[in-house]
């Protein structure tokens, strides 16, 4: 990100540095100031679902105490900060011809505003997993095609709001996450997958790889509506935030060093192909939308017995 040359023991001065946060993890007050229902609402009150039983309805209290959280953030000495925002604060039904809230933009507009009084430079993602919840009663969210008009318009509302301020916009995060762990292993909201002790509905042979489809069309489609009609007037940048892991030998054996199993814990004669492509697309993407709007995944052929 810095182009000026640092010295080997010196971050360089125009390095950025900082914490992030998600909506729903810090926020709370879900039902305050017209915000509507996301699908982690409800789920993270389901038993078994979060860790220590709470759910999001006060979650850290940053909606109320987010002067003070700044604050923190200026005593901690770092100079950006990643949060995301929440959906359905902007368009609580979440849908293209669905009411904007004036009190959710107002909410974010004021932070931005603190963070750039403060000297940290924000950095936005627009979504961080917490889906309205209108929208997956409407078609399914993810599962359907029709989101990807849905997520544009609402990207396209938070830059003409917050894009004169914004420069450095995020579209997901962690794609895997919303697809794999949410609609394949049923861990995360909307807690769908085939294994019925977790799940009463859910397919992971096929819903993962639709609803991540419809995941990268969104990013895509909404990343090229930045370059084009906003990038020029506002100077800004947008990406993607991936999740990975990275694996090294335990020790110098033969045994192993063998890779027989991909990080992603998948056997390479069953998920090497599917991993790869998938990690590539998303590289791919993150780089550059597809210039085609016909794009679509490539075919790959599952090994029998491949889990998600």
């Amino acid at each position: 990100m810095s182009a000026h040359v640092a010295s080997p023991n010196k971050l360089p001065s125009d390095f950025l540095w900082g914490f992030a946060t998600a909506s729903f993890q810090i926020e709370g007050s879900t039902d305050v100031d017209g915000r509507g229902k996301s699908i982690w609402d409800d789920f993270s009150k389901l038993p078994g679902k979060t860790l220590d039983g709470r759910d999001g309805d006060v979650a850290t209290d940053s909606y109320q105490r987010w002067k003070e959280d700044l604050d923190l953030l200026v005593e901690y000495g770092v100079n950006s900060y990643r949060f995301s925002i929440a959906w359905s604060r902007i368009i609580p039904l979440g849908g293209r011809n669905d009411p904007i809230n004036e009190a959710g933009i107002q909410f974010y507009s004021n932070l931005i505003d603190a963070l750039l009084e403060r000297g940290i430079v924000p950095f936005v993602t627009l979504y961080h997993w917490d889906l309205p919840q209108a929208l997956y009663e409407r078609y399914g969210g993810w599962l359907s095609k029709e989101i990807v008009e849905d997520y544009v318009h609402y990207a396209r509302v938070c830059f003409e709001r917050f894009g004169d301020r914004v420069k450095y916009w995020l579209t997901m995060n962690e794609p895997w996450c919303i697809s794999i762990l949410g609609h394949g292993r049923g861990v995360f909201a909307p807690g769908r997958s085939s294994d019925r002790m977790r799940s009463p509905e859910g397919d992971s042979s096929t819903e993962p790889w639709i609803a991540g489809h419809n995941v990268i069309l969104s990013h895509a489609y909404a990343s090229k509506l930045y370059r084009e009609e906003f990038k020029a007037a506002q100077g800004g940048t947008i990406g993607i935030t991936l999740n990975g892991d990275w694996a090294l030998p335990y020790d110098d054996s033969p045994e192993s060093k063998r890779p027989p199993v991909l990080v992603s814990g998948l056997p390479r004669s069953k998920g090497a192909v599917t991993h790869a492509v998938l990690v590539f697309v998303f590289f791919a993407l993150q780089m550059s939308p597809p210039r085609n709007t016909r794009w679509m995944l490539p075919s790959v052929r599952l090994g029998p017995g491949c889990p998600i």
